[in-house]
């Protein structure tokens, strides 16, 4: 895996115009990269350590490159096809380039490279990571559309004071029911009491 990899820098370094231009697409848990006008040199790559898997004829590019993908323990991660080859002749090579050195890369036209990685579905992907179906999300809180939008002030979470307690209302006094000739009797009873004890001054004690 590290090798293709590699491979796959390696590609994207010498052919950096194509590379900007060469769509990558996912097919069965692989990336298939494309690479249009490169050429491996297959007899010198096979002296170089490079294997061999299938060679045949094929109906279209894209076939040939799924064909690759196909294979088991993903074992293909180079897929060739010639555009201009006759009708009898083989056009698709399936190879194994274990190492960086053991591929040769050249320039030829009607030809387009392919290149095999094993992946991921991008839509188990987030953020470059496995999404965990364990993790829920309520819908009203959160939405693919704004979850990177910052939250209007009035729905920001600030820490608040405390609200300091409000005293308890003082009990109303008792409303007096005394009417109004009931009060005048009270009053003339207490001015009584009031002028006793100076009556009682004033009166001669016997001799």
């Amino acid at each position: 895996m590290n090798a293709t990899w590699r491979l796959l820098t390696l590609l994207s370094a010498l052919f950096s115009a194509e590379s900007r231009c060469s769509p990558t697409s996912y097919y069965k848990n692989c990336w298939i990269r494309r690479f249009p006008g490169i050429y491996i040199d297959v007899e010198e790559s096979l002296r170089r350590g490079a294997q061999l898997l299938k060679f045949y004829q094929e109906e279209t590019a894209l076939k040939c490159s799924r064909t690759c993908c196909l294979t088991r323990n993903f074992s293909c991660n180079l897929a060739i096809f010639h555009f201009d080859a006759t009708q009898e002749s083989v056009n698709c090579f399936h190879l194994h380039c274990p190492s960086l050195e053991s591929c040769i890369l050249s320039h030829r036209s009607n030809v387009v490279l392919y290149n095999i990685t094993k992946g991921v579905d991008p839509d188990l992907l987030v953020f470059g990571k496995y999404f965990n179906t364990n993790v829920r999300v309520l819908p009203h809180h959160y939405s693919r559309s704004n979850a990177s939008d910052p939250l209007p002030p009035d729905k920001r979470h600030f820490i608040h004071p405390r609200p300091r307690p409000v005293p308890p209302a003082p009990s109303p006094k008792p409303i007096s029911t005394e009417t109004t000739q009931q009060r005048s009797h009270r009053h003339l009873r207490e001015k009584r009491l009031t002028l006793q004890p100076e009556r009682d001054l004033q009166t001669p004690q016997p001799g």
